[in-house]
């Protein structure tokens, strides 16, 4: 599973495909990128494991989430990392 801190990272990779779907994250750093379209768990943040909507499973590392109506506007490319590495653990 990710870390905050690996899933950074990751967010500076594929930088170029966030701002291809969305120029209004052009500025962003990767610290704003993940609050944009990720979240950590928290207890002023409830958890939302599963989007019945779109059959996706939200948890994407150690205690992060993809904001439920924004998971779809993550890159496919990095999606389907985070997929593989939820398999991998």
């Amino acid at each position: 599973m990710f870390i905050k801190k690996d899933l950074l990272q990751k967010i500076e990779q594929y930088r170029a495909e966030f701002v291809a779907m969305s120029s209004e994250v052009t500025d962003y750093s990767a610290e704003e990128i993940f609050d944009t379209y990720f979240y950590e768990e928290s207890d002023e943040l409830p958890t939302v494991g599963f989007n019945p909507q779109s059959g996706e499973h939200l948890r994407v590392g150690e205690k992060i989430y993809y904001h439920p109506d924004k998971s779809h506007l993550v890159p496919e490319n990095l999606r389907q990392e985070l997929r593989e590495a939820k398999l991998d653990d």
